[in-house]
Formats: C-alpha cells, sequence, structure tokens
C-alpha cells in the first residue's frame, strides 16, 4: 500500500479510561419503560505534560427508581495543540465523543451481569455535553 501525504498523526490522542466508580441499586421490581441518562462532564489539564483528562459522572434510571445506577469514568488524552480554539474543538467535541461507547458498553454489562434485563443507552448527541465541558474550563 502507497503512503498517502494527506494523512497525519492526530494532535489529540485518546490513551485511555479508567471508571474508577460505580453503585447500581435495584428494587427487585420491573423497571419502568423510560429510562433517564444524565452525564456531568469535568476536564483537567497538566499543561506542563500536555495531558488533559476527561472526568463524566453518569446517572441512568427508570422514572420509578427501580434502579439507579452511577458511574465515574475518567478518559486521558494527549495534544500537541497549542492553539486554544484547536483544542476547544477537540474538548468539547471529540473527547466526550470518544469515551461515550465505553459508557454505553460498561452500563449494558453491569446491568447484564446483575441478571436484569441489559440496559441499552440510545445513542446520545454529546455536543450539550461538550458545551458544558467546553464552559467549565480555561482554555486561555
Amino acid at each position: 500500500m502507497e503512503k498517502s501525504d494527506k494523512t497525519s498523526q492526530a494532535r489529540f490522542q485518546f490513551t485511555g479510561y479508567l471508571i474508577d466508580q460505580c453503585s447500581i441499586n435495584l428494587t427487585g421490581k420491573p423497571l419502568g419503560d423510560e429510562m433517564e441518562f444524565g452525564i456531568d462532564p469535568t476536564g483537567e489539564f497538566d499543561k506542563e505534560q500536555k495531558l488533559f483528562t476527561l472526568t463524566m459522572l453518569v446517572a441512568v434510571s427508570d422514572k420509578e427508581r427501580n434502579l439507579d445506577l452511577s458511574l465515574r469514568i475518567r478518559g486521558f488524552f494527549n495534544y500537541e495543540a497549542t492553539d486554544m480554539n484547536e483544542l476547544r474543538t477537540f474538548i468539547g467535541i471529540s473527547a466526550p465523543a470518544l469515551l461515550f461507547p465505553y459508557i454505553r458498553a460498561y452500563v449494558s454489562n453491569i446491568t447484564a451481569l446483575s441478571g436484569m434485563q441489559p440496559i441499552i443507552m440510545p445513542t446520545l448527541n454529546m455536543v450539550a455535553v461538550g458545551e458544558e465541558l467546553v464552559s467549565q474550563l480555561d482554555l486561555s
């Protein structure tokens, strides 16, 4: 295969994740038909090392509160970008979108392993999560 001049290594790279907290409470009663999902993002820079950590607190429940699941996931990223507008795009759009599939898989697996019907989170638009994250950060 011939090398293309149109590709280059990304200036913002996902290096891994860690789910460091999880709590699940079940009443044993059937779950309600409507599920509620919440995501609360925060971010932290290590500007010397050019590292960014995205932390997302995730809540999943049914309206009847027969299921309450919460977890904290941390995503780790390297960046080379020095232009804050470029970095803002990566952090506000790419970082939440890269972590979300891991959240979906974890919620599905932990609920299935709990002996209940697995919760399959819908694909969520992460734009609002990214906007909230960017509004909290000092990108100057």
